[in-house]
């Protein structure tokens, strides 16, 4: 006999619809362990290999922490979507929701050290902007996602200024984070499905691959491209492109720059080729029973990859300079802080690797979120709570009169009362 299920009206949260998906775990942990390597890493010779290897922290790790996030966008409103109405439109305010705490705890991470450039902030605003997006139609994400790519570089060259510094520009440029949210969201309709095999996979692992060296390639084969014959400057150095990113007078770099965090169009191509072969590489391992059960530690790591972030940021920041430089109070000038700053140290990613995961596999066997998770979904539920009862409140308005008994005031309310103070009759007589 057919049984037929009632799909609830607003639905729960999705982490309790349906079975967390491994493989995006485990690329949680690599986007975030990727940034802790990007932070506290050491520098190491550019040849060989190593070049690769080095440009690969700079600036990937946080484009795939971007597009995961617009995979969990997927993910936690395929429910909503299929069900419509006032479900899908709870669904978003839980989206924008989430968005804004995400800025909010951005800020506060940014506003209590400076050793690192957070990416909370850009990210949450993105998913304010995106939260309509789970619901578009692939030809739109498409479209949408070819727009964001070209356009972000063209305003760079095209209204160049400090003022749009923030926006556009800086270590996470917005219009960036938008085309990595958009093309997460897509990535979740077309890569994370079971219909996908395993030798699908495989071929997007080595097709992103390739395309993600070939685009770190051209970041070291800039170094060594002259400039304008009429330009002070001789070489693309990193110090040339971190001051000179809004330079009018190289409108073509500017707009094409593969440099990490630059949001040229050549940057956000490698990086979302970056970002495919990773996923694809971690969906293919967490297919192979015995080395998903091997990773369990370091996907339980992922599943709490908010909590795990921000705790690297603040710890992170007290290594490099201790409790005392921050922007709320700063204790020296930049020049005192660059002379201040503990060396990277790959022990310390070593470390961070071990603990994050130690600690993580042992708290999963008893709470199903991280700390920080939890918070933000009862955050998020008591925000949006539907099961208020009504109150009433007092009406701050005065009450009315019918207006045709209104009187109008009188001019002297003196004149209007008899020696008796009783209220004079009109003469009729006039």
């Amino acid at each position: 006999m057919k049984t037929n299920t009632l799909t609830p009206s607003l639905p729960a949260s999705i982490s309790t619809l349906a079975p967390r998906i491994h493989g995006l775990d485990l690329a949680r942990f690599l986007a975030v362990m990727g940034m802790v390597y990007s932070h506290l890493g050491e520098e190491l010779d550019y040849e060989g290999f190593s070049r690769i290897f080095m440009e690969s922290r700079n600036g990937l790790p946080s484009a795939l922490f971007a597009v995961l996030a617009g995979i969990s966008m997927s993910i936690i409103s395929a429910s909503a979507v299929r069900a419509g109405g006032a479900t899908l439109a709870h669904n978003r305010h839980r989206l924008i929701i989430r968005g804004l705490i995400l800025m909010v705890l951005g800020f506060i991470l940014g506003e209590a050290q400076v050793s690192i450039a957070v990416v909370l902030l850009p990210l949450g605003l993105a998913m304010v902007l995106l939260s309509w997006a789970p619901r578009a139609r692939n030809s739109t994400l498409i479209s949408l996602g070819l727009t964001l790519l070209l356009v972000g570089p063209a305003l760079q060259v095209l209204l160049p200024g400090a003022f749009l510094t923030s926006l556009m520009g800086g270590s996470y440029p917005l219009l960036a984070w938008l085309t990595y949210v958009t093309a997460g969201i897509l990535l979740h309709r077309l890569l994370i499905t079971p219909q996908v095999s395993t030798i699908a996979l495989s071929c997007l692992l080595v097709v992103g691959a390739l395309l993600t060296m070939l685009g770190l390639q051209a970041r070291y084969l800039l170094g060594f491209i002259p400039l304008d014959p009429d330009s002070s400057v001789q070489y693309y150095t990193e110090e040339v492109i971190f001051e000179s990113r809004f330079l009018v007078s190289e409108p073509a770099f500017v707009f094409l720059s593969p440099e990490g965090h630059s949001g040229g169009l050549m940057e956000q191509i490698t990086s979302l080729f970056a970002s495919l072969a990773a996923l694809a590489l971690c969906l293919l391992l967490c297919r192979f029973t015995w080395l998903n059960r091997l990773l369990y530690p370091l996907r339980a790591a992922g599943s709490m990859s908010l909590t795990v972030y921000v705790l690297h940021v603040l710890t992170t920041a007290w290594y490099f300079h201790g409790l005392g430089f921050t922007l709320l109070n700063p204790a020296a000038d930049f020049d005192d802080y660059l002379q201040g700053k503990a060396p990277e140290n790959d022990l310390l990613v070593i470390l961070t690797v071990v603990v994050a995961a130690t600690v993580a596999a042992l708290w999963k066997l008893k709470f199903r979120r991280g700390p920080l998770e939890e918070w933000v979904a009862r955050v998020i539920d008591t925000a949006t709570r539907q099961d208020l009862p009504a109150r009433e409140l007092p009406d701050p308005s005065p009450a009315t009169t019918p207006v045709g008994d209104l009187k109008p005031p009188a001019e002297n309310p003196a004149e209007q009362l008899d020696s008796h103070g009783r209220e004079l009759q009109p003469d009729i007589r006039k």
